[in-house]
């Protein structure tokens, strides 16, 4: 379950995710995009159309209403990969979430010390004793860390996989509909 070890880089990817999301927004609702570089990156201002154009002022608001109708699209696109990433992410985060909602106190402390905070099990061994007081063996820990995760890998899967039979029923029963 290598999504344990990316957990917390996950939850900053969301954080990122939802400030592109935040500007995004914010840029679509300013009235000039004109002078964003979106557009000149692409390599397009409707030039061809802009040069048939023999007034100075014509040429430039044609070129400022290209610029900004493209640069309008382009956002818009960016803020809907964003949207999609966010789910995609969002949807991870809470499935390990709810797989160690599933485990006892001990056994999310002993996952999260071992996967989010990267520990030693010796370290964890230690800790363990400090917040629990009692001890439990590396041995034990190994089993129990081992246990953990073969019960959150259950559920996760079954999610997946329910999922995965919903997504595939709803397109035969759309196909049923014609």
């Amino acid at each position: 379950m290598k999504e344990l070890y990316l957990y917390q880089d996950i939850k900053a990817e969301i954080c990122v995710i939802k400030n592109n999301i935040e500007y995004y927004t914010m840029l679509l609702q300013q009235e000039d995009l004109s002078e964003l570089e979106y557009c000149k990156k692409i390599q397009y201002l409707g030039i061809k159309y802009i040069s048939t154009i023999f007034s100075v002022v014509e040429k430039e608001v044609t070129r400022k209403e290209t610029a900004h109708n493209l640069n309008h699209k382009i956002v818009k696109e960016l803020l809907e990969k964003e949207k999609t990433k966010l789910l995609f992410k969002q949807n991870q985060i809470d499935n390990i979430d709810s797989a160690l909602n599933a485990l006892n106190a001990e056994d999310r402390y002993i996952i999260k010390c071992k996967f989010f905070h990267r520990m030693k099990y010796k370290d964890i061994e230690t800790n363990y004793k400090a917040h629990f007081r009692y001890c439990l063996t590396e041995q034990t820990i190994k089993k129990r860390v081992k246990n953990a995760i073969r019960k959150m890998t259950t559920i996760i899967n079954a999610v997946y996989f329910t999922a995965l039979i919903w997504h595939r029923w709803q397109k035969i029963k759309f196909r049923g509909d014609d």
